[in-house]
């Protein structure tokens, strides 16, 4: 049996996805900072001015949103245990679905708005994690879940999967 059959790491690196995010982002930065020192500057207990905490927790939220931007990877995993995937720094831990929990699997073309778009989606389809893209692992479980995990490497996966399913069944 192969041990690691098929490995994958995305990550949201679009340059027009950062294009958005950057020119949402540095503007409200800005007025932020803008809007903290001016209450700085008119002395008193900043503390107690609605401006300055609103101002202040803005900032915050915007660099907490930068920085999971930053950070967030789909990696996934094919190999003779099953399918695995996790999404840090959301999903830190390894989600495995061993094979004989899977009724069946396909690789192909799906639309990401039946998902509701990218990211970790739940839609009436099930569950969604993607990166970007429109090609994903679409697994039934036995139970019915269902999941689609993208991919940017089709060929490569729908590959390790028959390779996976060959030795199934032998």
């Amino acid at each position: 049996m192969v041990a690691n059959v098929f490995k994958e790491s995305q990550k949201f690196n679009q340059p027009l996805l950062w294009v958005i995010i950057l020119t949402t982002y540095i503007p409200l930065h800005i007025f932020s900072i803008r809007d903290l020192f001016i209450e700085y500057s008119k002395g008193g207990n900043w503390w107690s001015s609605e401006i300055f905490i609103a101002a202040l927790i803005g900032l915050v939220l915007l660099n907490l949103l930068l920085v999971l931007f930053l950070f967030l990877t789909l990696e996934t995993q094919i190999d003779n245990a099953g399918i695995q995937f996790r999404y840090p720094p959301v999903l830190n831990s390894w989600r495995k679905i061993p094979w004989k929990e899977v009724q069946a699997i396909d690789v192909s073309t799906y639309s990401p708005w039946e998902y509701g778009g990218w990211g970790i989606r739940l839609s009436w389809r099930g569950w969604a994690y993607n990166v970007r893209g429109n090609k994903g692992i679409m697994i039934k479980k036995k139970n019915g879940k269902r999941i689609l995990i993208g991919t940017q490497k089709a060929i490569e996966a729908k590959q390790a999967i028959e390779n996976q399913m060959r030795e199934e069944r032998d």
